[in-house]
């Protein structure tokens, strides 16, 4: 893997807490995007309380991913605000829109908008599975099929009680299947435990910004937080303490952004993650 550095076109997320010790976010680029240098697509979970920087971290996933991968698409499920889309990219209401007004070359990125005559911005199981079903039709495109991203805001308004609300889910099968055809995926979330079990068990990492109760207790049943002890012993609450413990909504937005990486299987490295400049590392 090579460094590449480009412009973020993103505001600053400012100093933070100097009392907090960090590694700079684009680390954590390199383990989110590790997929795509074997071969395979992310799959990427971001998890945590609102208004914790989820947002402004699945930015810097589109942007990397994008110079990571440049035959790549972006899809993005971005209905949440009626007013101002969070963001950047070609416009449509839905993957069905592409057939009659098809997209130009760049930006790589399709933001979905849904339906914003209605409150929760339509249907976002039906939104976010037209994605995921536009995302099997690129795997067709060409000898090679067209490697895609999609990115899913708030994931738990496609599902109920832990299933999907579509069955059988497209959502489900890029989770699942999609990894090995190149099509990958972003899913945002703070209602951790209304999220069906395919994100958590295929995820090939978790972000994970400050959260507390219920939810981490679900990821330390899934064994996503286990590390290991300085006797070699393994813990397994160890990335528990440090997700309750990360600064929060307590903070002014532009300081806030701390989060930790979780790869199921693998112990917690111990590293708290910050973007803190308008620069960007891809791996490529």
């Amino acid at each position: 893997m090579r460094i590449v550095r480009g412009e973020m076109a993103e505001r600053e997320t400012g100093g933070g807490d100097a009392s907090i010790q960090t590694t700079p976010g684009e680390e954590a680029l390199r383990i989110a995007l590790e997929p795509l240098t074997y071969g395979e697509a992310p799959r990427i979970l971001i998890l945590g309380d609102t208004r914790c920087g989820k947002t402004e971290i699945a930015k810097r996933i589109v942007a990397a991913y994008l110079v990571a991968e440049p035959r790549g698409i972006v899809i993005v499920g971005d209905d949440k605000n009626p007013r101002q889309p969070q963001f950047s990219g070609q416009y449509y209401t839905n993957p069905d829109e592409i057939a009659k007004r098809p997209p130009r070359k760049e930006p790589r990125v399709i933001v979905c908008r849904g339906n914003q005559t209605e409150i929760t911005g339509g249907s976002n199981a039906e939104l976010y599975e037209s994605i995921a079903r536009y995302q099997w039709k690129l795997t067709a495109e060409g000898p090679d099929g067209r490697p895609s991203l999609a990115v899913y805001d708030e994931l738990d308004r496609a599902a109920a009680g832990q299933q999907w609300q579509v069955n059988p889910s497209a959502i489900g099968w890029t989770y699942g299947k999609g990894g090995g055809v190149g099509a990958g995926s972003v899913a945002l979330t703070q209602e951790t435990e209304g999220v069906p079990r395919e994100p958590f068990n295929q995820a090939t990492c978790i972000i994970v910004v400050r959260m507390m109760g219920n939810p981490v207790r679900l990821l330390v049943k899934r064994g996503y937080t286990i590390s290991r002890r300085p006797d070699g012993s393994l813990d397994q609450r160890g990335a528990a303490r440090i997700i309750e413990s990360l600064p929060g909504t307590e903070l002014p937005p532009n300081q806030r952004g701390y989060f930790v990486v979780l790869q199921r299987g693998i112990p917690f490295n111990g590293k708290v993650y910050r973007f803190d400049s308008r620069r960007v590392v891809a791996v490529k």
